[in-house]
């Protein structure tokens, strides 16, 4: 499994490394939604997939991870995903991501962890990832 995540005080922090399948990406995702500490009271997932490899994804899986996604967005209309990567591939699949119809308002694309909090923190006050950190581990 080459991710891991843990809840933080009003958010989700989950590490994507190593080679990546659309399977499970979809994976973490679905461990999110399903986790009872998760949807309704989260108010943002930060994604950070610096240290990815390679990724193994179609432009078609890409737009179903973003229909997924969206059921949380349903529960929580407010809660933002913020996707860090450097890598220009992954890059490229996070901007289909976040530019699909679904997904516009609530995703967006950073180079750094500072400046994906900093956009949660544009949202919702203090420093959520950076301070209150509770440790429960989903993966």
């Amino acid at each position: 499994m080459p991710y891991q995540s843990e809840f933080e005080s009003n958010g989700i922090y989950t590490k994507f490394y190593g080679r990546i399948h659309a399977g499970e990406i979809e994976e973490a995702s679905r461990r999110l939604r399903n986790h009872p500490l998760a949807l309704g009271r989260i108010d943002y997932c930060v994604c950070d997939f610096l240290d990815v490899d390679e990724f193994v994804i179609t432009d078609f899986e890409v737009l179903m991870l973003a229909a997924h996604d969206h059921q949380a967005i349903d529960i929580n209309p407010e809660l933002r995903i913020a996707i860090v990567a450097a890598d220009a591939r992954v890059k490229a699949i996070a901007r289909l991501y976040a530019g699909s119809p679904l997904m516009r308002r609530n995703a967006g694309i950073f180079a750094s962890l500072d400046e994906a909090y900093e956009w949660v923190d544009s949202a919702y006050g203090a420093h959520p990832g950076k301070t209150g950190f509770v440790d429960v581990r989903v993966a």
